[in-house]
């Protein structure tokens, strides 16, 4: 009896040494762990977040949530331990669901290590209702002026109304157009001015910003379209938009000044700006007279509301209509033309063309860069019931 329990408790010893020195395998929480090590730390692919909309330098960590084994391969004989596993991981902001695979090396030092890991495919989606520092990061990407907060600070902004399950969206704002449809959604009420200040018409207040959320997809490539619309993926910035509350913009009516740079002088002393008299009506250019000197003495170039229609017009400048270009052939008192450019010339007088965009005045007409600036700043602004005359503006520059 004694020979049988010896080799019972030789037995028991031996497995017990043959366990100890053969580590186990890693088991999911140790996977988990290594996914997010410093060595292999898998959430740098995916979408980050700031802590807050004030600290642009941290990120919010993410934690891998859940991951489950769903095959293995271990060859202790070599050593090596090939682990596929299906994985959900968030950090706060968004969750990713998705799969991938490991491979481990056992060392007779150290144990199981990882050497490796992949991710075969994942998508994102919202974790929970979005921050503020969700629509304070997508400030800059906002590329039309007049949908541009005028101060962009992170207290104008309060999340009034977000939809995380596109089932929940109002029928009613699915006919609306300017409102995403079937994605996750959010809208932020602004406290504040909207738009320049020097536009056509009056700053829009008290509107709506709307975010977005496009899933982060990956599905085991990444093509160069999709890397380029990297940014557009998460909660990303679709559009502004107005309600009841909102105080809407208007045309404005008023008169400008524009005054630019002299170049160069055809007589000593001639140091007189060239001038852009504009006349806005319900948020359309109506009338444009030109001012400028030759020796010393001021000429009125008129067009406008001044000549036929045909001879004025009026069109967008840029993508967004912040910027309006002006054209046509100005009735002048001028009496010399020989700065014309000879494909430019016309019986009714000078070709005009320019570009307002709020403050700022461009033109390109060659008989006026002989001379002047092409860039006219604004230098006044009135009610039109204050407008001044050209007789008026010349009595104050001549």
């Amino acid at each position: 009896m004694k020979k049988v329990l010896c080799g019972i408790m030789l037995g028991t010893i031996i497995l017990s040494l043959s366990a100890c020195g053969s580590p186990k395998p890693p088991d999911e929480n140790t996977i988990m762990e290594d996914l997010l090590s410093d060595k292999y730390d898998i959430s740098t692919q995916w979408l980050q977040s700031y802590k807050s909309a004030d600290d642009t330098n941290q990120c919010l960590p993410y934690e891998i949530n859940t991951l489950t084994i769903e095959k293995r391969n271990t060859k202790e004989d070599t050593g090596y331990d090939s682990v596929w596993f299906d994985f959900t991981a968030s950090n706060g902001i968004h969750k990713y669901t998705g799969s991938g695979s490991a491979v481990y090396k056992l060392y007779s030092q150290g144990g199981w290590i990882m050497e490796d890991c992949t991710l075969d495919n994942y998508t994102s989606k919202p974790a929970g209702k979005p921050r503020v520092a969700e629509m304070m990061s997508e400030i800059n990407l906002i590329n039309n002026p007049l949908e541009f907060p005028v101060d962009a600070s992170a207290d104008k902004f309060k999340l009034e109304e977000y939809y995380l399950n596109t089932n929940d969206i109002p029928s009613e704002y699915k006919d609306y157009t300017y409102i995403p449809q079937d994605v996750p959604m959010a809208f932020y009420r602004y406290a504040g001015a909207v738009g320049p200040a020097d536009g056509l018409d009056t700053q829009a207040t008290n509107t709506l910003y709307i975010l977005q959320y496009v899933p982060d997809t990956f599905d085991g490539e990444s093509t160069d379209e999709e890397m380029m619309y990297r940014d557009y993926v998460g909660w990303s910035y679709y559009g502004m938009c107005f309600d009841d509350n909102t105080t809407m913009p208007e045309g404005k009516n008023e008169w400008r000044l524009y005054s630019a740079e002299r170049l160069n002088a055809y007589s000593d002393a001639d140091e007189h700006p060239g001038l852009f008299s504009v006349t806005i009506t319900d948020g359309q250019i109506t009338n444009v007279d030109i001012l400028r000197t030759e020796y010393n003495k001021y000429f009125v170039f008129s067009t406008g509301v001044n000549c036929d229609d045909s001879n004025f017009q009026t069109s967008w400048a840029d993508d967004y209509g912040s910027a309006i270009q002006v054209t046509g052939i100005a009735r002048t008192d001028f009496p010399n033309y020989s700065y014309d450019d000879p494909g430019e010339q016309s019986l009714n007088g000078k070709h005009l063309t320019c570009t307002i965009d709020g403050s700022t005045l461009t033109t390109d007409m060659f008989w006026w860069e002989r001379t002047f600036s092409n860039v006219a700043t604004l230098v006044d602004t009135r009610d039109l019931s204050e407008a001044l005359t050209p007789e008026q503006i010349i009595a104050r520059y001549e």
